[in-house]
């Protein structure tokens, strides 16, 4: 909890980068030694297995290779929101 109280409030202090995420996400997981910090270099899945030990996914994640570009996307969104907020306030 203590973790999250620094991150949120340190959130919106700098320019919103993927670096800056990075940053924030150390905040939150400070022993690295079982996550990889930053972009995550597998690919995931959220669901059981069968017996067989195959998985049953109810969430597929997108692919790592694509993960650069779609943060890039998503960054460019924030970017794009924040420039019209800025022009319907004048």
């Amino acid at each position: 909890m203590e973790r999250w109280g620094r991150a949120i409030l340190q959130a919106g202090k700098n320019p919103f980068t993927l670096d800056e995420i990075v940053r924030l996400q150390r905040i939150l997981i400070e022993d690295t030694r079982f996550v990889h910090a930053g972009l995550r270099p597998d690919g995931i899945f959220l669901g059981e297995r069968d017996h067989n030990g195959d998985p049953l996914p109810e969430f597929i994640g997108a692919r790592p290779d694509d993960l650069t570009d779609l943060m890039g996307g998503l960054l460019e969104a924030k970017t794009a929101a924040c420039a019209r907020t800025a022009l319907i306030r004048f």
